[in-house]
């Protein structure tokens, strides 16, 4: 039997399902934001934002079902083809691409303009679901999780650099997929790490975040058979001290003090632990402050400002103009 017919036992419902509830979000979200420009007129015009985003999103729902029963081996014969010129496009629009907004994130030709990122998406997404269909990728072995992991961030990189994170980030989401296929859970306890810094950083600053860090990392460096009276009080001192430290605004000492006290409790407790394990620890409160560091400073210094409302309508809404 083919499997490019469209079989209900075959098909992936809950997927089209998923789909058609952003689908719909999407429209809300759009009418609410736009309504008020369309007063007196009916919100299914075909000049209004509501009216035309309605009309692509049934255009696509016939894409999809022609999409759908094509054969899965003439994707998987064109993924790597359409990558690569993914990628290309991305280098190439870094040289010859239009600046819009602050990012030189189009190509024009002619009366026509284009948006490759967009369709890097998708090629990518394709790519990645050709991989994870491979038997020579095991996500138990460490040289399919970076090959997959290095599909995901060379279009992601490239559109940073335009720069254009928000479309970036949509990358992540492949990462659900890797991890339904086996991607070790230890990825995304760091990748959760990693976002919360980026988006806190952003949000409460360098400061507030390095503190948070450093405190937490005390806690993994203490031996948990310690007396837990003792650590509980360690813990709500300090956190009293950082929040006077907030208060007055002196929180770049307040940071220097949990530094030294992680390092204390480093060297004097957590006797238990071995040393690599309390490098280990060390290292990565060090990186993600860094990281937080990095963050606040081009979040502040290097993006435009429409590029910071962009992050503020979801962030932080109140600091939109």
């Amino acid at each position: 039997m083919s499997r490019s017919k469209f079989q209900r036992e075959e098909f992936d419902w809950l997927l089209l399902g998923s789909y058609l509830a952003l689908v719909i979000m999407g429209l809300l979200m759009i009418y609410a934001t736009t309504y008020h420009d369309v007063a007196g007129t009916s919100m299914w015009a075909i000049d209004s934002a509501f009216g035309r985003q309605f009309i692509w999103s049934i255009i696509s729902l016939f894409a999809v079902g022609v999409l759908v029963n094509i054969d899965w081996s003439f994707w998987n014969t064109l993924s790597i083809p359409l990558y690569i010129l993914g990628l290309l496009t991305l280098l190439i629009l870094l040289v010859v691409g239009t600046e819009i907004n602050g990012a030189k994130s189009w190509l024009i030709l002619g009366p026509l303009s284009l948006q490759p990122s967009e369709l890097v998406k998708v090629s990518t997404a394709i790519y990645s679901a050709s991989l994870l269909s491979s038997i020579r990728i095991r996500l138990d072995q460490w040289q399919s999780q970076v090959q997959l992991l290095l599909v995901m961030a060379a279009p992601a990189v490239l559109i940073i650099l335009q720069p254009d994170p928000g479309s970036a980030l949509t990358f992540g989401s492949l990462l659900i997929a890797f991890y339904r296929k086996g991607m070790p859970t230890s990825y995304y306890i760091i990748a959760a790490a990693t976002f919360l810094t980026l988006i806190l950083s952003m949000t409460l600053g360098f400061y507030v975040v390095s503190a948070g860090i450093f405190l937490l990392g005390l806690f993994a460096l203490l031996d948990l058979d310690q007396s837990r009276t003792t650590i509980a009080l360690v813990g709500i001192t300090l956190l009293l001290a950082n929040i006077l430290a907030h208060r007055y605004n002196l929180m770049r000492y307040a940071v220097v003090l949990d530094i030294s006290i992680c390092l204390g409790a480093a060297v004097f407790f957590g006797q238990r632990k071995p040393l690599v394990a309390k490098a280990s620890i060390l290292g990565g409160l060090t990186t993600l402050a860094g990281l937080s560091y990095v963050t606040s400073y081009a979040f502040e210094n290097i993006l435009k400002p429409h590029q910071q409302d962009r992050i503020n309508v979801w962030l932080k809404p109140s600091a939109c103009d």
